[in-house]
């Protein structure tokens, strides 16, 4: 992580912590003042530092949930209170810009924001454990998932006042499907469909550097697009879009097209992901061109570290070697004439999902044709397009294809 400034977080979330150091409401207005004076004192602004600014003061008014087992709950909060904070003392452009920026950090430096909550809990006081639930209550509570309808939001899920303040299954899966039990994958879904991939990418960068080494020679575009998936909401995307791409052709000759990932949102406004997955060993062919040679995983992991150091003009200069089934011989071909093709294939996804369903049951036209998609007409929405190339399992590429005003509005059907 860059050297961060030294500073700390607060939690000023509507719920009340039972703590021996509960504070009045006079307190607490001191306690925001005392926010504020972060945004007052510093002129380079972070959310680290912005924790540190208040590390002591989590510690001492034991203001971190240490009765939960991820530091994900507090970081939230705390951000939260970050952006609160920051939206009433910076001036609107500023704050834009700080709140992208600083998404994006929380993400990016993942594990030293783990790292700093794991030590504030370790130091705030521990409550008593809890007596175990019981194994009957907890079969009961599992038996309602059949009853669970996945169009509630996790807020909508009431809870008891008396039940425990843990999320109970029902709201966990309904935060899964509508991406608000994870504000990582919230965000990036918020910021993709707004046309910025970055936050996206930087997910899947996270994902893939966990991997192991053993894996690179079996990586290919099915894990990637698993991969991906795992970071959209699932109420919000159709995998493998079914489309009519020509309706005079026959099938297997360009009558049909599959668009790897599409992305829907409630506003109308939606995205096509086309990926391509670049394995490392088709690299080192083109490279020694050693066409028979079985690479080995650390070979390939020597690649994977190396490969992204090289300029983009080298990268996408590189010569790729891979075995074509259909054809039954080997092909040469470039990263850079990969991105190429894939934007092309794109732009033509994009010109067949912005004609809306195909118009004839007997397909002849061209179109939308998804059973697992509707769609309405509609004030003109946004439609978007990005190719995402990914080269064993730390370098990344993606472009933008050329975006489409289209009146038609898709949904889940």
């Amino acid at each position: 992580m860059q050297n961060l400034e030294d500073q700390k977080p607060e939690d000023f979330s509507g719920e009340k912590r039972k703590s021996k150091n509960q504070r009045t409401g006079k307190q607490k207005e001191q306690k925001l003042d005392f926010l504020s004076s972060y945004f007052q004192e510093r002129t380079n602004r972070t959310y680290y530092g912005f924790l540190n600014y208040v590390r002591e003061e989590i510690i001492s008014s034991n203001y971190a949930e240490v009765n939960v087992d991820h530091w994900r709950r507090n970081d939230d909060n705390w951000f939260g209170q970050f952006i609160k904070a920051a939206e009433q003392n910076v001036d609107k452009s500023s704050f834009e810009s700080l709140k992208e920026m600083e998404s994006l950090a929380r993400i990016q430096h993942m594990q030293q924001f783990k790292k700093f909550w794991d030590d504030v809990m370790e130091k705030c006081e521990k409550p008593a454990k809890s007596t175990p639930e019981d194994p009957a209550k907890s079969a009961k509570s599992i038996s309602k998932i059949s009853q669970f309808r996945s169009t509630k939001s996790a807020s909508e899920v009431a809870t008891s006042p008396t039940q425990s303040t843990s999320p109970s299954i029902e709201q966990l899966i309904a935060g899964f499907i509508t991406g608000d039990a994870d504000p990582f994958t919230k965000e990036a879904y918020k910021q993709l469909i707004a046309g910025d991939i970055r936050i996206f990418m930087e997910l899947l960068r996270v994902s893939l550097d966990k991997r192991s080494r053993m894996s690179l020679s079996k990586a290919n575009e099915e894990v990637l697009q698993g991969i991906l998936e795992q970071r959209i909401p699932p109420r919000y995307f159709v995998p493998q879009l079914h489309m009519i791409m020509d309706g005079r052709k026959v099938k297997g000759s360009g009558r049909y097209g599959f668009a790897d990932i599409f992305v829907l949102s409630e506003g109308g406004d939606c995205v096509a992901l086309e990926l391509k997955y670049v394995n490392l060993a088709g690299l080192i062919r083109g490279s020694t061109g050693n066409y028979d040679k079985e690479y080995g995983a650390n070979e390939l992991h020597s690649l994977d570290l190396s490969l992204p150091n090289e300029s983009e003009q080298s990268l996408l200069a590189r010569l790729y070697i891979y075995w074509s089934v259909k054809e039954g011989k080997w092909n040469r071909t470039t990263i850079n004439e990969i991105l190429d093709n894939g934007m092309d294939q794109l732009s033509k996804y994009l010109n067949v999902i912005a004609k809306g369903p195909v118009p004839d049951e007997n397909h002849k036209f061209s179109g939308v044709c998804d059973e697992r998609l509707n769609a309405t007409k509609s004030k003109p929405v946004q439609l978007r397009g990005f190719v995402v190339l990914v080269a064993g399992f730390r370098t990344f590429l993606w472009r933008a294809v050329e975006e489409k005003s289209i009146k038609h509005k898709y949904y889940v059907a």
